[in-house]
């Protein structure tokens, strides 16, 4: 069987987490009619194929395309 990896709970700083909350609602009383709010996470977007674990059939082989053979097939 193949292992998963366990989350844990992130610890946060309660007062930061307020001044954020202060900061958003200032920004978004002082947005114009038709400008939009967006939210970017710096931390998640990836290009890459990323294999970790999956449940597969004995002796069967499972291929995944990754990034490394489209890169070979454009040069």
């Amino acid at each position: 069987m193949p292992k998963q990896p366990k989350g844990v709970p992130h610890k946060f700083d309660v007062d930061k987490q307020a001044a954020f909350i202060e900061y958003y609602e200032e920004l978004k009383d002082n947005l114009s009619e038709n400008e939009p709010l967006l939210f970017m996470d710096a931390v998640h977007p990836t290009q890459a194929t990323k294999i970790t674990s999956g449940w597969i059939k004995k002796g069967v082989d499972k291929s995944i395309e990754s990034i490394e053979k489209i890169k070979e097939e454009l040069k």
